[in-house]
């Protein structure tokens, strides 16, 4: 069998002033651990994570010298995933292992509290550099400040006439957001979800796709037989179009784009866990513009080239 060979764009914009909102995407062969790197070294005063897991060992030696140098380092992570990093606390290199009733599954960086990255990649090894993912570059202090801020469960930011709403969970208003943004689609909805088994947005996309709303979900290989399979064999007896990714690569995507208008990203999975226990967050970004639309477009049709169509019994 011949290896897989992914090529990487070897060229990094990171979000500034002038670009304020950058999209990366595996699938668009972004070096998602170069980015985060380059971000890392331009810091100058705070490095804040939040992160499922943390076990790259070159960024937490770059995080180290960042360190040693001055600049605040915090980083939040699931205790179980990371119990050892806390031995390696210093002066300016802080350590926040989470454990609690849910995961702590966040994937958010915030640099010098005016560069954020929100994602779906973990920062080990595997996620940046071998599973499919994307993350969402912005910059804005005031967003980043209110961020940080632990009591923010809800944020509307608007940046250059486009606004974020985010949302921290576990939130019901997030899931109700959610449901409400969908139901409002006038064409189309793309789904790219590593894990989607929450019954609410299924029977949501049953109904939308009755009413003669075009709906396609592209979702891992592997959890469409474990932990999907009951809500993607569902949407397939609706009529809705699955497809399945290849390889042995994670699909680790959590995003969906609606009509064309309105970017969903987060860090949670669809599931109820997710909605109702994690620490998580979703994000809607609204109205994109042409340009973003053309790369969204641009990304969906490279993961179309890589995906198959998924039957699931259904003749």
């Amino acid at each position: 069998m011949a290896a897989c060979i992914i090529f990487y764009a070897l060229k990094v914009s990171l979000p500034s002033i002038q670009f304020p909102i950058q999209f990366y995407s595996t699938h668009n062969h972004d070096d998602l651990k170069l980015v985060l790197i380059h971000a890392i070294k331009g810091a100058q005063r705070s490095i804040h994570c939040r992160t499922y897991a943390l076990t790259d060992l070159s960024i937490l030696s770059l995080l180290k010298k960042k360190a040693r140098k001055g600049v605040d380092v915090h980083l939040y992570y699931h205790k179980k995933t990371s119990p050892k990093l806390i031995l390696l606390e210093d002066t300016h290199f802080h350590f926040h292992p989470i454990q609690e009733r849910g995961l702590m599954h966040e994937k958010l960086w915030i640099i010098d509290e005016s560069q954020i990255f929100f994602g779906s990649a973990n920062m080990t090894y595997s996620s940046l550099k071998m599973h499919e993912n994307s993350i969402l570059g912005v910059y804005s202090p005031q967003l980043a400040q209110a961020l940080m801020q632990p009591c923010n469960t809800e944020i509307i930011h608007v940046i250059q006439e486009q606004t974020i709403h985010y949302f921290s969970l576990p939130n019901a208003k997030a899931l109700d957001s959610l449901l409400a943004l969908l139901d409002q689609a006038k064409k189309r909805i793309h789904l790219f979800l590593f894990t989607f088994t929450h019954p609410k947005i299924v029977e949501k996309l049953v109904e939308l796709y009755t009413k003669g709303i075009q709906i396609t979900l592209t979702i891992d290989a592997s959890t469409s037989r474990g932990a999907s399979k009951k809500a993607v064999t569902t949407l397939a007896k609706a009529g809705i179009p699955i497809y399945l990714s290849q390889g042995l690569q994670l699909f680790h995507h959590k995003w969906a784009l609606v009509d064309d208008h309105t970017l969903i990203l987060g860090s949670a999975n669809w599931t109820q866990s997710a909605f109702n226990r994690n620490r998580d967050f979703i994000l809607l970004l609204y109205p994109l513009k042409n340009k973003q639309i053309k790369y969204m477009n641009k990304i969906i049709n490279n993961i179309n080239r890589v995906s198959k169509m998924g039957s699931f019994g259904i003749h």
